[in-house]
């Protein structure tokens, strides 16, 4: 019944569900079953993918071209780190799609219940229950806050700290110690609400010798609170070779190809965000050279958006639409 009142056609009627979906969610938010292309997972009321995918179709759908892109330069599976994986959305995206291996690392305990639930019939697929940074330790000053469907760590004034809220910091290249089957993937993929760039800093050693393709959330009005520089992963990350960033918008769309050393391309780009407040960024990086012409193919996925693949000069399209 959920998942047919996502798909409604009438745009009132849907905004009558949402109005009484946010309605139930002040007092419960239960699991609920959500459809992802043709795979039933469980979710929470309170996730906002599906309603994302109403709107956005194009959402989530990247790392299905990028590893197409790669595959024929790779033995097959290809092996794929998903760090942030929540309920298992990405991979129920990604494997109907692509013959590749996961590791699936989540750190809330809720959406780890449903990772687990959710792969439980997939051999492919390995969950585990961490929360990565940038070193080692007991984060003894923050707390987990989940919303929106969604998991982040922020930090918090003694009083409210607690040792339940206490949580055990892994980095990546210690994850990898326990797991070594998945030390050569070839996608790193990491959605942690603001621990994007630390978790990326724990990764040094596994990015030098890996050289995989790093797909990662850029908010910079989560990073900030974080005490991070946005533009300082992008410089670490080019010292690791990756000489060009791709940008896509929030809900999928491709917006600019970028060199890694462009910081004032980039931090125009930051500062639109936190204007807005309400765009943030994901970032596509190939190790040097490996990805020349994915960007193109990407202008190219999006046709109708594009009107110089019609063979037309932006002049010509106006013209033909009666814009002038």
């Amino acid at each position: 019944m959920l998942m047919a009142l996502y798909r409604l056609r009438s745009n009132w009627l849907f905004k009558v569900f949402l109005t009484t979906r946010q309605f139930v969610l002040k007092f419960w938010d239960p699991v609920v079953t959500i459809q992802i292309n043709k795979r039933r997972i469980k979710g929470y009321l309170s996730s906002t993918f599906p309603i994302t995918l109403r709107t956005f179709p194009e959402y989530d759908t990247v790392l299905i071209r990028v590893s197409r892109f790669i595959a024929p330069k790779h033995d097959r599976p290809l092996k794929i780190i998903d760090i942030g994986a929540n309920i298992g959305d990405t991979f129920s995206v990604l494997d109907q799609e692509i013959n590749a291996e996961f590791l699936c690392i989540e750190g809330n305990a809720n959406f780890y219940s449903l990772l687990v639930r959710n792969t439980r019939k997939n051999s492919n697929v390995v969950p585990i229950q961490a929360f990565l940074g940038d070193h080692a330790h007991e984060g003894e000053t923050t707390f987990q806050q989940q919303q929106h469907g969604t998991c982040y760590l922020g930090a918090e004034n003694q009083k409210r700290t607690s040792p339940a809220n206490r949580v055990q910091i892994f980095t990546l290249d210690q994850i990898l110690e326990k797991y070594p089957h998945f030390r050569n993937s070839q996608i790193l993929k990491i959605d942690t609400d603001g621990f994007d760039c630390k978790v990326l800093g724990g990764a040094t050693n596994f990015i030098a010798k890996a050289a995989p393709v790093i797909f990662f959330e850029f908010c910079p009005k989560y990073l900030l609170p974080q005490k991070e520089d946005p533009l300082s992963i992008f410089t670490h990350l080019r010292s690791q070779g990756y000489r060009q960033a791709i940008f896509y918008d929030n809900t999928g769309f491709p917006i600019i190809e970028l060199p890694t050393d462009a910081k004032k391309q980039i931090d125009s780009l930051v500062n639109y965000s936190l204007i807005s407040d309400k765009v943030f960024f994901d970032v596509l990086l190939f190790p040097q050279y490996s990805g020349e012409g994915f960007f193109d193919q990407e202008l190219a996925a999006f046709p109708m958006k594009h009107p110089l693949d019609r063979g037309l000069s932006y002049p010509q399209w106006i013209s033909s639409k009666n814009l002038r």
